[in-house]
């Protein structure tokens, strides 16, 4: 029988009465890198009622405009935004356990406890998927990781061609080629970002603090780069200028965004991200309610009992503005 939790599975620690030789069990599943901590920098976890709920943005009406005396007023409209269109999902695990199996864990009852062990992997998955916005952000692939992605008017978040409300020129949020992140080339995405314009041409000036997001490959040159006191690679003592105060910026290092298995990440990626001041990310989870866990009565038949968990979200991005990237060399 397939995925049946048996004693046979757990080896001795499935035994009746489990002797002394066994001091400790090195569990895996709490001591895996969450990055709970991390996520929350970056993304938004927000809450709804909806199974489908849409987000978009208004231009805004613009800067008064200079004008003659008895010329009519300067007039202006506001005009809606793309949007993204989010479906909430089901995500779950469940976990079918014998009867001789969950009587006959005495000792370790808490470590092998089926229901702790899930809501673990629940709030692992949860940020998982949120990271799979910036994995699948250079593409319009409908699953990244196994997440289902919901884009900013259905395009890539990282793209050339990002359409203004407006009707004004395209613009960029992904560099001019796949570059490596240098000093140099950090400085060429950071110039992008900050002259990024709003959807009727205006400045973004409620920029936040700057947040440089790389894999494990390149958090190392990523820290030199934004917190030496002094200009890496260069022979001078010049200050850093991304360890000042008009340009500082924290490197952030994330294993979700690791080229290992079961993660389509890129050891080359890298990622500026803005939170705009006083704004939700918007790179974001809508979470409907929270994970749901079940007990199942004891099968007629067999006695088995099946341990189940059930999250609801949606994941997905409601703007590309405030943020820039580079698939990397």
């Amino acid at each position: 029988m397939a995925n049946l939790q048996t004693r046979a599975t757990l080896g001795d620690l499935g035994k009746r009465g489990l002797g002394p030789d066994f001091e400790d069990v090195f569990e895996q599943n709490i001591s895996r890198y969450q990055g709970r901590d991390v996520a929350e920098k970056i993304f938004s976890f927000l809450n709804t009622d909806k199974s489908i709920l849409r987000t978009t943005g208004l231009t805004g009406y613009g800067l008064p405009e200079e004008f003659e005396e008895g010329d009519p007023f300067p007039t202006t409209v506001n005009v809606k935004t793309a949007e993204t269109k989010y479906t909430i999902r089901d995500y779950g695990k469940a976990v079918e356990v014998t009867d001789d199996a969950a009587k006959d864990r005495v000792k370790l009852g808490k470590k092998l406890d089926e229901m702790a062990n899930l809501a673990r992997g629940v709030d692992m998955q949860e940020v998982k998927a949120a990271f799979a916005n910036l994995n699948g952000g250079f593409v319009t692939t409908a699953k990244i990781n196994g997440v289902s992605l919901h884009r900013y008017n259905d395009e890539a978040t990282f793209s050339a061609t990002h359409a203004r409300a407006d009707g004004g020129p395209s613009q960029s949020n992904v560099s001019a080629g796949a570059i490596a992140l240098t000093e140099l080339n950090l400085e060429t995405l950071r110039l992008q970002l900050v002259k990024q314009l709003t959807d009727n041409g205006l400045p973004l000036v409620d920029l936040g603090a700057l947040m440089l997001v790389v894999p494990d490959d390149l958090i190392k040159n990523a820290v030199i780069f934004t917190q030496s006191q002094y200009r890496p690679t260069t022979a001078n003592n010049d200050l850093n200028f991304y360890a000042s105060s008009n340009g500082k910026i924290d490197a952030i290092g994330a294993r979700w965004l690791n080229a290992t298995s079961g993660v389509t990440g890129s050891a080359t990626a890298w990622f500026l991200l803005s939170r705009l001041s006083g704004m939700d990310s918007p790179l974001r989870v809508y979470r409907q309610g929270g994970p749901e866990f079940q007990w199942s009565e004891r099968d007629s038949k067999t006695w088995n009992r099946t341990a189940a968990v059930k999250h609801r979200y949606a994941v997905g991005n409601s703007e590309w503005k405030g943020m820039v990237a580079s698939a990397g060399a």
